[in-house]
């Protein structure tokens, strides 16, 4: 939706080859709405897997940009372009 902002936070626990769950990946994404036609997002995860030290693993910022819509009351067409970009340590 136009001029929002959200912010999403997920946890991920695995099990190590011994069963204990010492292995944990964090991702924190913020979303924002700035009009009608762009939406933004940036995310950043994190953890420590296979014995790391806790710390950043990936970051990911990506873009939608809606630059056609013709809506009618039970049809929707629109069009968009999307760009991503990602930087991952792993």
């Amino acid at each position: 939706p136009a001029r929002s902002i959200a912010i999403k936070q997920s946890v991920k626990f695995f099990s190590a080859s011994n069963g204990a769950l010492n292995n944990t990946r964090n991702t924190t994404e913020l979303m924002l709405g700035a009009n009608k036609n762009l939406m933004l997002h940036a995310a950043a995860t994190y953890g420590a897997v296979n014995n790391t030290p806790f710390g950043l693993e990936s970051i990911r910022a990506y873009g939608k940009y809606r630059f056609f819509s013709a809506d009618g009351m039970y049809s929707h067409f629109r069009m968009a372009a999307f760009a991503e970009i990602a930087h991952s340590k792993t």
